[in-house]
């Protein structure tokens, strides 16, 4: 009798892990990962994000919409798509717009202090990469269709179409005025960015027929794994896992990283010769 139990346990855990992979993503995913995207591009303003909100609403909006939507743009402009193709489900931008419109414009700015609260993040993290393990997945099999054995291609496309968001910060930043070429990913990319790379590996190398497990459950190995690590560097600050991996290979492949200041006194000698 205990065994049965058993089997049955298993036997619906196992359904649920078939079936995580066709979960249906509208409306909590895409709400957390709107809500998400739109507090990033204020708190990316700064100072200057009541100034954008009441000076330059429109714009203020279409930033909202690149960050919610930029893994797609991208990704699209990449591969010879329309640009403009996540206009098209007026229902996801309609709850962007909300979104935005709460973030920027709630009576006493209730959305944006609550979300930004330390149990709303614990609860909007999860759900945000669970959308995010998809867009990778979405990604993958994208450049899959078009470069079959562009193994390259389906990392890179599988990576920014889960990570785009941070690729389009410098435009957004364009948009609003301003331009910081220190916060440019690519020259400091951030846990997700690399991380996502890997997941993009691990996906393409499934699709190989590579790694001995299905498709769902393989989204939802990256989606826990993910969830977990990015709660407990928010909950005990922990740095960059990679952090301790690239500080041990990365001076014996492309040597010792010079730091600004080391490089700003080498030009003052350069010039003082």
């Amino acid at each position: 009798m205990a065994q049965a139990s058993v089997d049955i346990l298993l036997g619906s855990v196992l359904a649920a892990m078939d079936n995580f992979g066709s979960l249906p993503l509208f409306p909590l995913f895409d709400w957390a990962h709107f809500t998400l995207m739109v507090i990033d591009l204020r708190n990316d303003a700064g100072s200057g994000a009541n100034a954008l909100s009441k000076n330059h609403p429109l714009v203020c909006w279409f930033c909202a919409m690149l960050s919610c939507f930029a893994g797609a743009i991208f990704v699209n402009f990449l591969l010879g798509q329309p640009l403009l193709y996540f206009f098209n489900n007026h229902v996801r931008v309609g709850l962007a717009t909300v979104v935005w419109y709460l973030v920027f414009y709630c009576p006493g700015d209730l959305y944006y202090k609550t979300m930004t609260t330390l149990p709303a993040k614990v609860g909007l993290v999860p759900l945000k990469e669970v959308i995010r393990a998809r867009k990778v997945a979405k990604g993958v099999v994208q450049a899959a269709d078009m470069y079959p054995e562009g193994y390259l291609i389906m990392i890179i496309i599988g990576t920014i179409q889960g990570t785009g968001s941070m690729l389009m910060r410098n435009v957004e930043r364009l948009l609003r005025g301003v331009f910081d070429k220190a916060g440019n990913e690519l020259m400091k990319p951030s846990f997700a960015l690399k991380a996502y790379a890997l997941n993009s590996c691990l996906m393409v190398l499934q699709r190989e027929g590579l790694l001995g497990i299905p498709f769902s459950h393989l989204l939802l190995y990256i989606t826990i794994a993910m969830a977990t690590i990015k709660i407990s560097m928010l909950l005990f600050h922990l740095p960059d896992p990679f952090s301790y991996v690239e500080a041990t290979i990365r001076p014996l492949l492309f040597g010792k990283p010079i730091s600004a200041a080391a490089e700003e006194e080498k030009k003052e000698k350069a010039k003082a010769e």
